[in-house]
């Protein structure tokens, strides 16, 4: 990106609040120019994308022009300026340093007790946000003010002396933890892409670390979540689901005790609802996942921003919830308000999460048997795949491709002409398998052949099922439904609401 693109980034990544904000701003921070870097500051705005020769030809009558690459810093600062004025306050951080910065002015001026007295309520706020590192600067104020003061004693310093090496501690505790939890992390996403020994070792090697023993005690809510998402992240890794959900737990649990925290740490919040709500899915705790899901309406989401991450990871979370308990009907229900979401927040979408919801109403149209309207989600995933795009949706988005060709005989186009090779190649095989079976169907001239076919495809499909490494790969179930139900003569949609009822049950 280039720094002159730099302010057209940071305007269009505001909100509305923001730029009103900014406004507002402006008429009363600048003297003299703040017309024209309102002027400037709209120019930009109202480019789809950024062109200088663009913003030149619409400030032409303007004195901007000469001095064009100068105005754009300036509003570039301006702006950073703003923002820290419109969250002045907004968390506990900000919250805090107004207050050291209040106690520093005052101790300067030499007002010792009006000081000392911002840095006690400055002190009970940063505990209470844990913010060890503001700490530390209370604590070296409050020595500065006790040098000063008449009351001076040895024992003042070491009371001082002691919290600073707590403090201290508390900070290299929490910073320990968030660095095994990000080495889980890389190790639980290796695992995704290739599970082998090597990384199974290398995650229990980890647990082991000290402050992970069970005879480690945290006394922080920042090293206790840590320590709980570390063991929900090598759970998950290593298959054992309830343990991932016991922890999860735990961790939701924390953040629900610490709601003064929720707007500062809003996607922290969201994740770990998120993440805890999706063990549920898997594991067909369902009810428990009904009590749960209400609290994304409870989340802080203040700006557009975060009002879309909710969006998406809510109906993301609850057409999985749909499909596997079997409400097809309750899931197409929802699709007209899944439409207007996904307009609505259109340039705020996450494509990886915004393709999941897409795949998710394509299944559901395949289930239903309504392949024409199934085809517009499979376009928008196609479109969507230059961006890089699971390649297990892409692979089950591509034979639902090939399905709806073989149920809708009027369709012109081949879509077996093109294979990605990244699919073709799979390790699974599944698209291969399915590719070679479907090619004969079309071929196949009477209900006979086309039942030897569908005949040997449910063997190699079952075989693939039955096969641990195999069972859980996307899409493998509904297109065995679907070669079931061409078989049995049942509707797709029975054959898989009576499956997804004998799963919950067992």
């Amino acid at each position: 990106m280039k720094s002159s693109d730099n302010v057209f980034v940071l305007i269009k990544s505001l909100t509305k609040a923001e730029k009103r904000h900014f406004k507002i701003f402006a008429t009363k921070h600048v003297i003299g120019e703040q017309n024209n870097y309102v002027v400037l500051f709209d120019t930009i705005n109202a480019l789809k994308e950024y062109d200088e020769s663009a913003v030149k030809q619409r400030l032409a009558a303007t004195k901007l022009v000469s001095r064009l690459a100068v105005e754009k810093v300036h509003l570039y600062n301006l702006i950073l300026r703003s923002l820290r004025s419109f969250h002045q306050g907004r968390s506990g951080k900000t919250a805090v340093g107004e207050l050291i910065d209040n106690a520093e002015l005052l101790a300067d001026k030499g007002l010792l007790p009006q000081s000392a007295k911002i840095i006690r309520k400055a002190k009970t706020l940063a505990y209470r946000y844990e913010e060890f590192g503001l700490l530390l600067r209370l604590i070296d104020l409050e020595r500065k003010l006790l040098k000063k003061s008449k009351d001076i004693s040895s024992q003042a310093f070491e009371q001082l002396a002691q919290e600073s090496r707590e403090v201290t501690d508390s900070i290299s505790n929490i910073a320990e933890l968030k660095n095994l939890y990000d080495q889980a992390f890389a190790l639980s996403r290796q695992g995704q892409q290739n599970t082998n020994e090597e990384s199974k070792q290398a995650f229990k090697n980890l647990v082991r670390h000290p402050l992970l023993h069970p005879d480690s005690e945290q006394k922080t809510f920042t090293a206790t979540y840590y320590r709980h998402l570390i063991f929900a992240t090598y759970a998950r890794a290593m298959g054992n689901f309830d343990a991932a959900l016991g922890h999860s737990r735990k961790v939701l649990e924390l953040c629900e005790q610490t709601p003064h925290t929720a707007p500062e740490h809003f996607h922290r919040h969201m994740h770990v609802l998120s993440n805890y709500l999706s063990l549920c899915i898997r594991l067909h705790r369902f009810e428990e996942y009904a009590r749960t899901v209400v609290k994304f309406d409870l989340l802080p989401a203040r700006s557009r921003e975060a009002q879309a991450d909710v969006f998406q990871q809510k109906w993301n979370l609850e057409l999985l919830f749909l499909l596997n308990t079997g409400r097809i009907e309750q899931a197409r229900a929802c699709i007209p308000q899944i439409e207007k979401g996904l307009r609505s927040f259109a340039e705020l979408l996450d494509t990886a999460r915004a393709v999941s919801i897409y795949y998710n109403i394509a299944l559901l149209h395949f289930i239903l048997s309504e392949f024409p309207a199934m085809r517009p989600w499979l376009l928008k995933i196609k479109e969507s795949s230059r961006t890089g795009v699971r390649s297990d949706i892409r692979q089950v988005a591509l034979m639902l491709e090939w399905i709806a060709y073989y149920e809708d005989k009027s369709s012109r186009d081949d879509p077996f002409s093109n294979i990605p090779s990244d699919i073709a190649s799979a390790a699974t095989g599944f698209a291969a398998i399915v590719s070679k079976h479907l090619q004969q169907l079309i071929r196949s001239s009477t209900n006979a052949d086309a039942e030897v076919v569908f005949s040997a495809l449910r063997v190699e499909l079952i075989s693939m099922h039955n096969d641990p490494r195999k069972s859980y790969v996307a899409g493998l179930q509904e297109i065995l439904q679907w070669v079931e139900s061409k078989l049995s003569g049942k509707a797709l949609a029975d054959i898989y609401r009576a499956g997804r009822i004998e799963q919950s049950l067992s």
